[in-house]
Order: C-alpha cells, then sequence, then structure tokens
C-alpha cells in the first residue's frame, strides 16, 4: 500500500446508479462503447479505464454512483461527457488476477488504511491497467481508496 495523490485529469465518461450485484452488466461492455464513443468524437485514449464508486461499502445489494471513464487527450474540444475527475488523494495497492477476488482485497486494504488512522471518504477507484477476459488470472488493477 502506498499513499498518493492522483492529479486531476479528464475522462469521457457515463455516471450510473448500481448495485455490486448488478455491476457485472456493465463490465466488457460499457468501457468498449465510451472507448468507441471517445474514439468516433475524436478523442484520443490517454490512458487505462477509472472507475469511480461513491457510496458503495460492500453490500451486494447497496446502491451506489459508479462514474466510468476513459482518460482522454481534449485539447480545445468540449463533449457533455467529458468530465474532469478532481484530484484525489488516496491508499492505493494493486491486485494481480481474477476481480473475484476484490472481496478479500479490499477489507484487507481498507484495514491497512485504519491502522494508519486515516479517515475513508467513501468514494475509491479502479484503474483497470490490463484487463483479460480470457484469462483473469493475468488481471492488473490498482485499486485506490480515498482518505482525508
Amino acid at each position: 500500500m502506498e499513499f498518493k495523490i492522483i492529479e486531476a485529469q479528464k475522462v469521457f465518461c457515463e455516471t450510473v446508479t448500481t448495485t455490486l450485484k448488478d455491476i457485472c452488466k456493465l463490465v466488457g461492455d460499457k468501457p468498449a462503447q465510451l472507448m468507441q464513443e471517445a474514439a468516433d468524437a475524436g478523442f484520443e485514449i490517454a490512458g487505462p479505464q477509472i472507475w469511480m464508486y461513491k457510496g458503495a461499502d460492500g453490500n451486494p445489494d447497496t446502491t451506489f454512483t459508479l462514474t466510468i471513464g476513459i482518460p482522454v487527450t481534449t485539447g480545445e474540444r468540449q463533449h457533455e461527457k467529458v468530465k474532469t475527475l478532481p484530484s484525489f488523494s488516496c491508499a492505493a495497492g494493486v491486485m494481480n488476477g481474477p476481480w473475484e477476488q476484490f472481496s478479500e482485497f479490499y477489507p484487507q486494504l481498507i484495514g491497512d488504511v485504519c491502522c494508519q488512522e486515516k479517515s475513508l471518504t467513501g468514494i475509491s477507484r479502479e484503474v483497470y491497467h490490463v484487463v483479460d477476459f480470457q484469462n483473469p488470472a493475468n488481471n492488473v488493477t490498482e485499486v485506490q481508496i480515498g482518505i482525508q
């Protein structure tokens, strides 16, 4: 785990309300759709997809806000789906392997944060550096827990 501040960044994004139980409906299709829309609008992809969770508490039935963002280079261009993710102070850890491991990884990371006497903000992010649907053991996901 490391503490860091992520700089503000422009993303081509969509925000939805969902639950952990229903989030699998968005995996794969929604990011691909956003990447295609961004490319069609003339934006250059500038990094791996970012999922920002606000209000997720680990309960499969809790409704929360999810923003799925694709970092883009905008220049002077504007678009209704381009937003700026604010700078983000966080504790970050890298999880290698299938996403089913999130249920073990998150409590461990949050426990480490609490041991450092940091306050949680209720916002977390996942940055998907490697996504491999054929062999999930190859996935590399950076989990960022918002702190104050």
